[in-house]
């Protein structure tokens, strides 16, 4: 694949800038999620292995892209802004061959600079393939780039993007347009379809709102349950209002933290209406906790160090609760000894603790991740490794894979029909327990005054859970001992 990437913000390539409505004061280039066009796709291709990163713009917008990288909180790649006007690109062919690290074969990815496919970029742009141009089509109700037919599918329209080596340019040859057009007729153009992302050309407001409703729809993520699926609407609309402010994700990760801790003390005052006001509290702690991974994947902010301050967050913010509910219900339940609700807390935190303990062991130091939600029991991990070893055509499982789904899991090389008792139950309990759906129980029985049930429930969950990975660990143990003697 090449390694320079030519973004193009001459003409009309150039996108939607932000302006003020009353005094069409300049404020930047538009923004979609809080994020402009020219950082988030300066991210996306250093994400995917670009090196270097050209800017073409005319004189009237050097200072305007200038003030654009300057501005950003966002890290963003070293770039070099290359004044042309005009759709010139074989001027390009003198800056390539005065180029020490010369891209593979002089070639590079054009890329209009209006021109966005949200939080992802299609696979197009890690084409290996260089000997022919290669152009990037997808279904649009509107032709940006007219050049004609060219064989296009039903619907398809030009992205504008393309990647071709600088030596198929000429004199007479040297725009986007002529290249495409000319390749084409003698059937040496590439045509790449996307069909599963979809794109925006940022030249009117309306594309921009429509740009940014696409991002926010895909923020949601697969694993969530119904109950999530419901919070994930209040959280979104909270998000897209944070998303244009300078506040960070760990931020809202720290404050949902704090939420969470306030929940538990206040339960833990007892009686009815102190225990509903913290059960609601941990409720809206949970809606509220989708914010900051909402605002990291959006303004592509995620790291390591988010992955798992959310998570510590989120299992303290239950710890805390379960903790603090149990010293609550003994101040409160009169028909039962006030000793077992202490000794639900005591079960409750050592259980949860070490059982969450393990679990960040083997995500960490196994799956190299810090996200709670790729982890799978460690002995069905190690056997499916074992059988990948074996097994020359199966599916690959390395250490650096995140597996989210433990039944996919159980259902590929290893069948789900042929998986252990401890592994239906694991993956059962792992939805039962899941906390959008725990966070809501809690609050309808606080509602009906029934948070005993509560206490209960979280503690036999936490010794299952605790139990359950435990046991995984001593099995995963048991066949490394074995692969270590073969």
């Amino acid at each position: 694949m090449p390694t320079t990437v030519v973004i193009d913000f001459r003409g009309i390539n150039r996108p939607l800038l932000d302006t003020n409505k009353n005094q069409r004061d300049y404020k930047g280039l538009e923004k979609v999620c809080g994020l402009s066009l020219l950082i988030r796709n300066l991210l996306l291709f250093q994400r995917k292995g670009y090196q270097s990163f050209l800017l073409l713009a005319g004189k009237e917008s050097i200072d305007l892209l200038q003030k654009e990288l300057l501005e950003t909180n966002s890290p963003y790649p070293p770039v070099q802004i290359i004044e042309s006007n005009g759709e010139d690109l074989y001027f390009l062919k003198d800056h390539f061959d005065q180029t020490k690290d010369k891209p593979v074969q002089n070639s590079f990815l054009y890329w209009p600079g209006a021109l966005t496919f949200g939080r992802f970029l299609p696979d197009f742009v890690q084409q290996s393939n260089i000997d022919l141009v290669s152009a990037l089509v997808g279904n649009s109700s509107e032709d940006y780039f007219p050049i004609g037919d060219l064989g296009l599918q039903n619907g398809e329209k030009f992205t504008g993007a393309f990647i071709a080596s600088i030596d198929k340019f000429t004199p007479e040859i040297n725009s986007p347009q002529k290249l495409l057009l000319h390749y084409g007729n003698q059937n040496q153009l590439q045509l790449i379809s996307e069909k599963e992302k979809t794109w925006q050309i940022l030249f009117r407001h309306q594309q921009r709102e429509v740009a940014e409703k696409e991002l926010l729809f895909s923020l949601r993520k697969p694993a969530d349950g119904l109950t999530a699926r419901y919070d994930r609407h209040i959280s979104l609309y909270f998000s897209k209002k944070i998303m244009h402010t300078n506040l960070s994700p760990n931020f809202f990760t720290i404050f949902s933290l704090g939420l969470g801790i306030l929940a538990g003390i206040i339960a833990s005052f007892g009686g009815y209406f102190y225990m509903l006001i913290g059960a609601l509290l941990f409720q809206t702690n949970s809606i509220l906790d989708g914010i900051d991974g909402e605002i990291a994947r959006a303004k592509l902010l995620e790291s390591k160090l988010g992955e798992w301050l959310d998570t510590i967050g989120d299992d303290l913010s239950n710890l805390v609760f379960l903790v603090l509910l149990n010293v609550g219900l003994s101040k409160t339940i009169t028909w039962l000894p006030p000793e077992l609700f202490i000794v639900l807390a005591w079960v409750t935190g050592i259980c949860f603790t070490f059982g969450q303990l393990q679990q960040y062991s083997f995500v960490h130091f196994t799956l190299g991740s810090g996200d709670i939600n790729s982890f799978v029991l460690p002995h069905v991990y190690f056997d499916q490794q074992n059988n990948s070893e074996k097994t020359t055509n199966s599916t690959q499982f390395s250490q650096n894979e995140n597996v989210n789904d433990l039944k996919t899991l159980t259902e590929g090389n290893m069948g789900w029909k042929n998986s252990s008792g401890i592994d239906r139950i694991l993956f059962y309990l792992k939805y039962l327990v899941k906390r959008d759906t725990f966070t809501l129980a809690i609050t309808i029985l606080a509602i009906v005054g029934q948070l005993w049930l509560v206490a209960l429930g979280g503690a036999v969950a936490a010794v299952c859970v605790f139990a359950v990975i435990s046991f995984s660990n001593l099995l995963a143990l048991r066949t490394r001992y074995r692969r270590l003697k073969v």
